[in-house]
């Protein structure tokens, strides 16, 4: 019995309106469990738009075509509900400018904990705030018990992006 590949994108064409000029023409490819993925391609060749549509996270003005499953189950067909499950749970992202990805309005512990908070809603809050602790620990930020407590403007641009891998990895996503 063969196994259905971890990710499977099939003949992923997106566009946007009103123009409809495709900016993706027919992407396809599969990523085993374990397999490592490397996107390149020049500035503004479709490298985070393809990362987006992955998530579901594309405007409203996009127009997109094919077919995205994630161990056989067809992704393209889900509600934005069920999409809710799989962002963060299941697949991962950091985001490629870390400071529009963080809310200046909220601290930075309650950033990343938000990710918690949605994807293991029984955790409480005590574990949640450890979780939060060692993870930013663990990625080599200074003094994470009053880096929680900053707001982005307070962090440089690698810490930020630190955070923003710590909001896309707290869940342990496959992907």
């Amino acid at each position: 019995m063969s196994r259905k590949p971890l990710l499977e994108v099939r003949n992923l064409s997106l566009s946007f309106a009103p123009a409809h000029d495709q900016v993706l023409h027919g992407i396809s490819f599969s990523l085993e469990e374990g397999e490592i993925l490397g996107i390149c391609g020049e500035s503004g060749s479709g490298k985070s738009v393809s990362a987006l549509s992955l998530m579901n996270l594309l405007p409203e003005t996009a127009c997109k075509e094919g077919e995205i499953y994630l161990r056989g189950e067809a992704l393209h067909k889900l509600s934005e509900k069920q999409w809710q499950g799989i962002r963060g749970d299941e697949i991962g992202m950091v985001f490629q400018n870390a400071q529009t990805a963080l809310n200046p309005t909220k601290r930075i512990g309650k950033q990343v904990e938000e990710c918690l908070i949605i994807q293991a809603p029984k955790m409480n809050k005590e574990d949640r705030q450890k979780k939060v602790l060692e993870l930013l620990e663990s990625l080599d930020l200074p003094q994470v018990e009053t880096l929680v407590r900053a707001y982005p403007h307070e962090l440089s641009g690698g810490m930020k992006q630190r955070v923003g891998l710590a909001m896309a990895i707290i869940n342990e996503p496959e992907i």
